[in-house]
């Protein structure tokens, strides 16, 4: 099942850590891309957060591998999940067509 995953800033980063923090969020986030967890990761222009959709069983086994971000403790989480557009039209056209036919 996929996620939509957004975070926003929440904690300051520590100004002394933040390089760090970042350049090790930055190496998590490519690991995940890399070994199909997360399927596309954006930030927002305004450096206020970003965005992921994330591959998982479980909306639980998406806070888990969260947690082990860097960031992690310093950002606000919204975890949302997606159903496949297709499917979900096709649902809605039918629950329609029932309803008023």
């Amino acid at each position: 099942m996929k996620y939509l995953v957004v975070a926003t800033t929440g904690e300051h980063v520590p100004l002394k850590k933040a390089a760090a923090i970042w350049s090790a969020a930055k190496e998590w986030m490519k690991v995940k891309m890399e070994n199909g967890m997360l399927d596309c990761h954006f930030v927002f222009a305004d450096s206020s957060g970003g965005f992921i959709v994330s591959n998982a069983e479980s909306q639980e086994e998406v806070r888990d591998s969260l947690m082990d971000f860097p960031a992690f403790p310093l950002l606000q989480w919204e975890i949302t999940p997606l159903s496949e557009r297709e499917n979900h039209y096709d649902r809605l056209v039918e629950l329609y067509q029932k309803t008023f036919a």
